[in-house]
């Protein structure tokens, strides 16, 4: 090859150009791509630090009054069975059958209603325990105290609770007499 600005003669009995390579134009090619790498990683690993503390400081801030509590992120009922979050309110509060056979529902309930049958239903309200629901029991029991023996009450209530009803009607009307 010619360099450039000197005349330089070329030898025809050779089939070829002679082949001048510079040795300092691919020593400081390489030094300076060695040198460029060395300056990107170190500025890549002072990146990676500074972001790691922000990191750090971004998760110590306080909790956003806009953050859902951990109950607010479950999804709504009903849940699938091995679901965070998967039970059944009952009167003494939530009970928790995230891990629980699968009739643990329907027994949990029943436990609940056959309590609510004997005890009958109570609500808290204004601190109070008030009953919602009387055991049969006890409903017939104040019933019969507040009807007046031998009088128009106790025949109005023979005649209403006589009738029955059936689907023929929808439940509108009583279809017939007990006898």
């Amino acid at each position: 090859m010619a360099k450039h600005g000197k005349k330089v003669e070329i030898d025809t009995s050779k089939g070829y150009e002679k082949n001048e390579i510079g040795l300092r134009g691919i020593v400081m090619t390489t030094v300076a791509l060695f040198l460029v790498c060395v300056v990107s990683f170190f500025l890549m690993w002072v990146l990676q630090n500074e972001l790691e503390k922000f990191w750090v400081a971004e998760e110590q801030q306080k909790v956003s009054p806009m953050d859902l509590t951990q109950e607010e992120r479950l999804p709504p009922e009903p849940r699938l069975q091995a679901a965070p979050g998967f039970g059944i309110d009952g009167p003494k509060g939530r009970i928790n059958l995230e891990l629980m056979h699968p009739q643990a529902e329907w027994e949990q309930l029943q436990k609940i209603w056959a309590a609510e049958e004997v005890e009958g239903q109570k609500v808290m309200q204004n601190g109070q325990e008030v009953v919602v629901t009387l055991p049969l029991a006890e409903a017939k029991k104040r019933m019969l105290t507040q009807v007046k023996p031998g009088g128009e009450d106790i025949k109005k209530l023979k005649s209403e609770t006589d009738f029955y009803y059936t689907t023929a009607t929808s439940g509108r009307k009583p279809t017939g007499v007990r006898k």
